[in-house]
């Protein structure tokens, strides 16, 4: 027996759903009821900018919001507010925020 197949049997349940839980939620990798777990891949991002007077927030998404950006369970939704009053939302993990 290998020594990476003896430290595999060695990990507990809990130490493995934490491990789970810690990729899932940095969207890494989906839990697909009943077929399993399965790795991402990279998702294109989308670079934003954000001008003098733009407020950025980082947050958790509400059920709504987690359907209308398609977001992944546990992916922050980022919410670009502009001076102007627009709002916009992106996932996180699809998203980088630039200064101008």
């Amino acid at each position: 027996m290998s020594l990476l197949h003896q430290q595999l049997q060695a990990l507990s349940r809990l130490t493995v759903r934490r491990a789970l839980q810690r990729l899932r939620s940095e969207g890494l990798i989906v839990v697909v009821q009943s077929r399993g777990t399965f790795v991402l891949g990279e998702r294109e991002r989308t670079t934003v900018t954000v001008s003098k007077g733009d407020q950025v927030q980082a947050r958790m998404p509400d059920p709504e919001e987690r359907r209308r950006y398609a977001l992944h369970d546990g992916e922050p939704v980022i919410v670009v507010t502009r001076t102007n009053g627009n709002v916009e939302a992106y996932g996180a993990h699809s998203v980088t925020v630039v200064g101008a």
